[in-house]
């Protein structure tokens, strides 16, 4: 029930960050900057993150798992957090929760691979026909709508990312501390991301940012990088893989009724 719990409060998270991720990257308004605040996201996570785990004594990792929490941080924060954004930026947040319900699917076919996920007929089709809706997602259409394609790439892009990510970290977190664990994918992530970002950091429109754009940054960093992250993490100890991408369907049910100042930004 715990386990339940914890997924159903990352996905209400995640949902929220449509909207959250929304207003900020409007506040942003170069193409390149999406990626800066991403570094930005990720080092105030490291610092939150580490910061608790050096206050509880939860902080250390031998050598060998620093390497390979490295490795994971690539799939589950740089280019999770990078592709995300920067797709976000140029599509709806709705269409973007649409097309990362492609991780479940992908998570059950890459842990099929690696042999972690039995993979029966039925699971085959459903995989078929669920890709099938993400394609059509991701065509360009001549309809007169916002050019979103290449947003929706992006994101699906971040979702084979994220899958990666739960399988190849499933069997690493169940038999490590999830808040060290977490502690350490952040710093790596902050680190990979900020070599990209940093010289953009002097950049970016400080001064311009209101209160509300703060707040809702605030919010991303806390509950939808934090909070879901920690909880993912421990969720991986307790269920497969293929369960803990399953709750990601309840996220396009949240950030479609969540619109930026009344309508639903693209």
């Amino acid at each position: 029930m715990r386990v339940h719990l914890a997924l159903l409060t990352v996905s209400l998270c995640f949902g929220m960050h449509y909207y959250w991720g929304k207003v900020v990257v409007h506040a942003l308004p170069d193409p390149g900057w999406p990626v800066a605040w991403s570094g930005i996201r990720a080092a105030a996570a490291a610092l939150v993150t580490f910061g608790v785990a050096l206050s509880l004594g939860r902080w250390r990792l031998p050598p060998r798992d620093l390497a390979r929490v490295a490795v994971l941080s690539l799939f589950g924060v740089i280019l999770n957090q990078v592709l995300f954004i920067t797709g976000l930026k140029h599509t709806t947040a709705t269409q973007s929760a649409l097309v990362n319900t492609a991780i479940p699917v992908a998570t059950l076919a890459i842990g099929a691979l690696l042999g972690q996920e039995p993979l029966a007929g039925r699971k085959i089709l459903g995989i078929l026909l669920a890709l099938s809706g993400v394609a059509w997602l991701l065509l360009p259409r001549a309809t007169g709508e916002a050019p979103h394609w290449m947003g929706n790439a992006l994101c699906f892009a971040n979702s084979i990312s994220f899958a990666l990510f739960l399988v190849l970290s499933r069997r690493f977190l169940k038999t490590r501390d999830a808040l060290a664990a977490t502690a350490w994918l952040f710093v790596f992530g902050a680190i990979g991301i900020n070599l990209l970002a940093f010289p953009l950091w002097r950049e970016l429109p400080f001064r311009e940012v209101t209160p509300r754009v703060w707040a809702h940054a605030a919010m991303i960093v806390l509950f939808a990088t934090v909070v879901t992250f920690f909880l993912n993490n421990w969720a991986l100890r307790r269920a497969e893989a293929s369960t803990v991408a399953l709750y990601i369907y309840l996220q396009p049910l949240v950030a479609a009724h969540v619109h930026v100042d009344g309508q639903e930004a693209g």
